[in-house]
């Protein structure tokens, strides 16, 4: 599947490495703190457009994390703390 949000008229390479090493230290998408509910690729997707174009993406690409979030004291605590990529964790 396929969404069309607009057209970046950026500065090219360089830039759009500037803005994702933005959003890997300031705005804290790392590895180590990837969390399913609170911070997943869709977080990062939402963060990223916003930065580019201005815009968000629909609000139904991550409704299961937000329904998870106001339904956290349901949830495992697994699933509420941050898990590395990649990790044993």
């Amino acid at each position: 599947c396929q969404i069309e949000l607009g057209v970046w008229d950026g500065g090219g390479t360089h830039e759009l490495n500037r803005v994702l090493d933005d959003l890997r230290h300031r705005d804290g998408f790392q590895p180590d703190r990837y969390n399913l509910v609170r911070r997943n690729c869709n977080h990062f997707c939402n963060a990223l457009v916003w930065k580019l174009l201005r815009r968000t993406i629909p609000p139904y690409i991550n409704r299961i994390a937000n329904v998870g979030e106001c339904c956290s004291c349901l949830l495992p605590k697994q699933l509420l703390e941050d898990s590395p990529v990649g990790g044993t964790g």
